[in-house]
């Protein structure tokens, strides 16, 4: 079979790609990127890009998207697909127009690449931009440290732990993350630790707020220590750490509930005005308890605190309370417990 070659055909199809190659890489030529990006404020985590309009058909007209990334390494066309690429980039205005993005979530104290192309209403693409490189600021998260969480109330299954409100300078609290544990509290076992509920959204820095606990166990020391949250949720130090023993029912724990090892006498004498002995018996070698309560259950004077071998012990109390000072006339609760032995009983103070 004999093939004849039309020469002109051939040609004017030549001519026709060509023409149509020339005429995209000419489109594309026209669409050119910013080539001045500059830094405006730079935060911790935060960076405002400036830059100015180029359009869709070289400096005029208004192109239809741009495409915005960063990269914490040097950005080019080699690795601009693995670039991280902003959300929510602002439409482009017409070409000569200033244009102004802020990028958020970045980490502090460290530098970024960034750079940008335009696309037309086509999807034809410029080339890069200028690359921009910064470096966040070192975020100052201490004026939202908080350093005075209190027990305002301790009542039974009713625990209240207030502060003050962070913040300040520009710099304010977003959330908290309140945690408690029967162990002391440290960095490195805060994710251990229990994680309250239902915390207050900050307020206005100054002001003072609190949440009510309902469901700690009675009797029982606990530890707490908050961190606060900015808004780009960056977290604070830990709080001050502060301890209490939750209060219990008054009343609560009778002989027949105990072990026969174990005893707590009544206090001599009783009533008493100003000195009172408790004595009691360890059967076993345990962490012993021994502790006043007023009558809401909250501790007023801890006697006793150690691990104590079997024996008979007797602790003195001399009507102060946790801090020295003298408390009032009325009705004292006592209370021994070891690691298997709960048991209180009544005091008077009179004066």
């Amino acid at each position: 079979m004999i093939y004849i070659i039309d020469a002109n055909s051939v040609l004017k199809t030549w001519r026709r790609d060509f023409l149509f190659a020339t005429m995209v890489g000419l489109l594309v030529l026209l669409l050119i990127a910013p080539q001045d990006i500059n830094a405006g404020e730079v935060t911790g985590t935060t960076a405002v890009l400036n830059w100015t309009a180029t359009g869709d058909d070289g400096d005029q007209g208004t192109a239809s998207v741009y495409d915005i990334r960063y990269l914490p390494e040097p950005i080019s066309s080699s690795n601009w697909d693995e670039a991280i690429q902003v959300a929510n980039e602002s439409a482009p205005r017409s070409s000569g127009s200033s244009e102004s993005f802020t990028v958020t979530g970045l980490l502090p104290n460290t530098e970024y690449y960034f750079g940008i192309q335009v696309i037309d209403d086509a999807g034809n693409r410029s080339g890069l931009s200028n690359i921009l490189s910064l470096e966040t600021s070192a975020t100052d998260l201490a004026n939202l440290t908080v350093t005075d969480i209190e027990v305002i109330t301790n009542e039974v299954e009713n625990l209240e732990i207030s502060w003050t409100i962070p913040g300040g300078s520009g710099n304010l609290p977003d959330s908290y993350d309140l945690r408690y544990s029967t162990e002391v509290i440290t960095p490195a076992n805060w994710d251990d630790a229990t994680e309250v509920t239902g915390e207050p959204t900050p307020g206005t820095p100054g002001a003072v707020q609190s949440v009510t606990l309902t469901d700690l166990t009675q009797a029982t020391v606990y530890y707490f220590a908050l961190r606060v949250a900015d808004d780009q949720q960056v977290w604070s130090d830990l709080s001050n750490l502060i301890f209490v023993e939750t209060a219990f029912e008054f009343g609560a724990g009778t002989d027949d509930e105990l072990p026969d090892q174990f005893e707590l006498s009544q206090n001599y004498p009783n009533p008493f005005n100003p000195v009172t002995t408790i004595q009691y018996t360890v059967a076993n070698r345990e962490h012993v308890s021994v502790a006043v309560y007023n009558i809401l259950g909250q501790v007023t004077r801890r006697l006793v605190d150690e691990v104590q071998d079997p024996g008979d012990y007797s602790v003195i109390w001399d009507g102060n309370d946790q801090y020295g000072r003298p408390v009032a006339t009325g009705v004292y609760l006592y209370r021994l417990i070891s690691d298997t032995y709960n048991q209180s009983r009544k005091m008077v103070l009179m004066k």
